[in-house]
């Protein structure tokens, strides 16, 4: 039985709110539930039909392993994707009226699958028309631990009555020239190539993008909004912290959402079961020392 399965039945929430703007998270993988501004729900709130998450949390992998599979020392190790920690209850640790911070602390079934000694917590901040995510990471073990970790949270679309999907488009902070990371048919990294945008900022949103299932990007400006021109509500993710962004939706599907996921590392390369120190891009901890990290999420009113 998988984590989730185990534990989703008895996982409690938390709320937090700053004025208008209002946060429930779960136990569970410390997993947003709700993001409320002036009443109005942005998260996307699952449906078995096409997405049955909301807004997971990905660590200690982003992604998938060929054959589910790494090696460390000489010895293979399976991990699902995307981690573990999404499905593992996370506790409590720091509640205030506008904050919430959780911990998941490093137990012997993470060890059967990841060797690596931690304490993961996953911290809610908000302000006004602002909501904070930072992720912080403690190796406590005797080596240095490899991992990668970010965000995967879905926003509902549209935003507004009388519009649709198509209405919308995400707008860069300033004009850049990302690359695309290509994926094989399994999923998995094979390289990258040019990604030309509109007007230099913008992608404009359209069902058949998510197709050949989700578009990571490296090198945007950091920072990019969701909106629309027919719109009153609009918000922007500030994920500088991250080198990767990617925008997904349930491949070949209508979906009526739109996930930006600030990403550390990529999944495995086609074809290879790799050694967890040599794979590009994961994050290196050395004995004792602490990884931080965080994305925003700022809300705007027309």
């Amino acid at each position: 039985m998988s984590r989730r399965a185990a534990t989703s039945v008895t996982a409690a929430a938390w709320d937090i709110a700053f004025g208008s703007l209002k946060l429930r998270v779960s136990e569970l993988g410390a997993e947003m539930l709700s993001l409320r501004f002036a009443g109005k729900e942005l998260l996307w709130q699952g449906d078995e039909a096409f997405w049955r998450d909301r807004a997971p949390n990905l660590f200690p992998y982003i992604g998938r392993l060929s054959r589910g599979m790494y090696t460390y020392k000489g010895k293979t190790y399976r991990l699902d994707i995307h981690g573990f920690a999404k499905d593992s209850l996370m506790t409590p640790i720091r509640r205030e009226e506008s904050s919430i911070c959780f911990r998941f602390e490093s137990d012997a079934e993470s060890l059967s699958g990841y060797p690596f000694p931690f304490v993961y917590n996953v911290c809610y901040g908000l302000s006004e028309g602002r909501l904070s995510v930072r992720y912080l990471v403690e190796n406590t073990g005797e080596s240095a631990m490899y991992f990668g970790i970010g965000g995967h949270p879905g926003f509902g679309l549209p935003m507004d009555k009388g519009l649709i999907f198509e209405d919308y488009y995400l707008e860069f902070s300033e004009s850049c020239f990302p690359r695309r990371i290509l994926f094989s048919d399994e999923r998995f990294v094979l390289g990258t190539e040019e990604f030309p945008l509109a007007r230099g900022r913008r992608l404009p949103l359209d069902h058949r993008l998510f197709d050949r299932d989700a578009i990571v990007l490296k090198s945007g400006s950091g920072a990019v909004a969701l909106q629309s021109d027919k719109g009153s509500l609009w918000l922007e993710l500030d994920y500088s912290g991250f080198p990767y962004l990617g925008i997904w939706h349930t491949p070949g599907a209508d979906a009526p959402f739109v996930c930006l996921e600030p990403w550390s590392s990529l999944p495995s390369r086609q074809g290879l079961i790799e050694e967890i120190t040599e794979q590009p891009g994961l994050v290196a901890l050395r004995k004792g020392e602490m990884y931080e990290n965080e994305w925003h999420i700022t809300i705007t009113a027309g």
